[in-house]
């Protein structure tokens, strides 16, 4: 917060007030970013006694919540740090002059929406509101002409970087086609061990390390948004940073459409030879563990349903997913029995000859309580309580099935779609690169 914010807590401290009147709200969409925003404001706050903080995350149990609410109760506090859900402190908003929504874009990308719309019904017309976003989207869009009153745009640009970039100046984006997919995993294990001097990947958790020297991608991210916010964890303050996306053969499109849509430059990397020999290790540890065995079904299961469901689904195509060869990459013993692979004719796979009821849990007790069911299945021919033993794999794909993501708008899909389509005309010389950005341009101020 800046001066502006400091005068406006201090004003509303030194007036008559409620100790459960809250001055600021802080939103971030993580436990660990809300943990770490607080941990800085405590630095600053410690310098101004009139003002103190409550850090109010999930993730601890009800009890924790419960806890923090009750410290509130008794000592109240002057800006709260909390993910979204903090509406049982609703009588404390109508005080509050400033509220802050940290990475806004992430908050609404994981379906923070309602929560954050609720919250804001509580809070005051009257008052500043700071919204902080690596990428512009729709969503932020309407939250911005919905939630905020006379909106002013700030941009942060580094000194000396071109207007067309969208990524940090000393970033070197990189890409690499492992073919066949099973050495995805090889790859990434050789990287880290080699070119990454060390140095580990992150996840999109929102968590500030400082001096991160290189950001790896296992898969393509959902959304374009991602992938450049994902790579903005590199290369900050002027330091020099690197970025590598690992994608299958099958994925050279995602290329071409993040150079054109977020204005990202890439540069090929070469295979890394000599890769240790990870597939024989894998599916020896599925062979003598039935809980991997069966986390592996689910993991190839929820990319495969991932896939179909990615924003960029008109470029990465489920269809042309190499499924034998991405089931060997996971170490699976058999294909799973799911409706994806009906109508497909899978190759590059060898299945184990194997029983795979004959694999065993590590864990006595959940082995013996599997054991009872599956005489009571031999005899009777059902499952007792659950249908995950129906026909080998097909129980954990039909657990998969249990959860429904978020669904992508179908305003959202055909402008996908059109955006793919003039991609490809830029692609054959049907249309000039001055023609796409010209349509690109009007359709973005259209919005």
């Amino acid at each position: 917060m800046g001066n502006g914010e400091e005068k406006i807590l201090l004003n509303s401290s030194n007036e008559e007030s409620k100790v459960h009147d809250i001055g600021a709200l802080i939103l971030s969409p993580t436990r660990e970013l809300a943990s770490q925003i607080s941990q800085v404001l405590e630095v600053f706050l410690s310098k101004i006694p009139s003002l103190n903080s409550l850090l109010i995350i999930g993730g601890g149990g009800s009890s924790s919540v419960g806890e923090t609410l009750r410290k509130f109760e008794k000592e109240g506090a002057k800006i709260i740090i909390a993910t979204p859900g903090p509406e049982k402190m609703a009588r404390g908003f109508k005080s509050t002059k400033i509220l802050i929504l940290d990475e806004a874009d992430r908050l609404l990308s994981l379906g923070f929406e309602t929560a954050i719309n609720t919250i804001i019904s509580f809070l005051p017309k009257q008052r500043r509101t700071s919204l902080f976003s690596a990428t512009q989207t729709k969503d932020l869009d309407e939250l911005i002409r919905a939630g905020l009153r006379n909106p002013v745009l700030v941009k942060v640009k580094e000194h000396g970087k071109e207007n067309e970039l969208s990524t940090p100046i000393k970033l070197t984006n990189y890409y690499m086609k492992c073919d066949p997919p099973a050495k995805k995993f090889a790859t990434l294990l050789k990287f880290l061990k080699t070119e990454a001097a060390g140095k580990k990947t992150m996840e999109e958790r929102g968590v500030d390390f400082p001096d991160v020297e290189w950001v790896v991608q296992f898969d393509a991210p959902k959304t374009a948004e991602a992938f450049v916010h994902r790579i903005g964890r590199t290369a900050r303050s002027g330091a020099v940073g690197n970025a590598l996306l690992l994608l299958l053969p099958t994925e050279d499109s995602y290329i071409d459409f993040i150079k054109i849509n977020q204005k990202v430059d890439f540069d090929k990397m070469e295979v890394i030879t000599g890769l240790p020999k990870t597939l024989p290790v894998i599916r020896n540890w599925l062979l003598h563990d039935r809980d991997l065995m069966e986390k592996g079904i689910k993991a190839f299961v929820s990319y495969v349903r991932a896939y179909s469901k990615h924003e960029c689904k008109y470029i990465l195509k489920v269809k042309d997913l190499p499924f034998g060869e991405l089931a060997s990459a996971y170490g699976l013993l058999k294909m799973p029995k799911m409706p994806e692979l009906k109508k497909i004719k899978v190759t590059g796979f060898i299945p184990e000859k194997v029983d795979l009821n004959s694999i065993k849990y590590k864990e006595k007790l959940r082995e013996d309580s599997r054991q009872k069911k599956l005489k009571i299945y031999k005899e009777s021919g059902k499952w007792p309580g659950m249908k995950e033993h129906l026909s080998d794999t097909q129980a954990c794909v039909r657990e998969e099935t249990k959860g429904k993501g978020k669904k992508i708008s179908q305003e959202d899909e055909d402008d996908l779609e059109k955006d793919f389509r003039l991609l490809k005309k830029l692609k054959k010389g049907k249309v000039s690169q001055k023609e796409y950005d010209d349509d690109i341009k009007l359709e973005s101020d259209g919005e």
